[in-house]
């Protein structure tokens, strides 16, 4: 890609959060007193089109309950654990690979 090319390459940044799916009680106890713990931001890659690099911005919180003070995570449903990248982009890195 030129250098041309590249300065109009757009990059659009999708946010999720854990906060959004606030869990209603403790898995361990069922104490439904919880406190939002800690949080870490993730940058995950997810397919654009050849003009937009689209990103996700998604913040991963850890949760305490208030009665027996176990922390845990839940598992949003739209953010795929333990990866750089959405679904469509291995996906699609599978096919283009798979053709060739």
């Amino acid at each position: 890609m030129d250098k041309n090319q590249e300065d109009k390459l757009e990059v659009e940044i999708r946010e999720h959060s854990d906060a959004d799916f606030y869990p209603e009680n403790c898995p361990s106890c069922g104490c439904k007193e919880i406190n939002r713990k800690t949080y870490k931001i993730r940058t995950i890659q997810d397919l654009g089109t050849p003009m937009i690099c689209r990103r996700i911005r998604y913040e991963k919180v850890t949760f305490i309950c208030a009665k027996c003070k176990k922390t845990f995570t839940i598992r949003h449903p739209l953010i795929p654990p333990r990866t750089s990248f959405m679904p469509g982009v291995i996906k699609y890195a599978i096919r283009e690979n798979g053709a060739n």
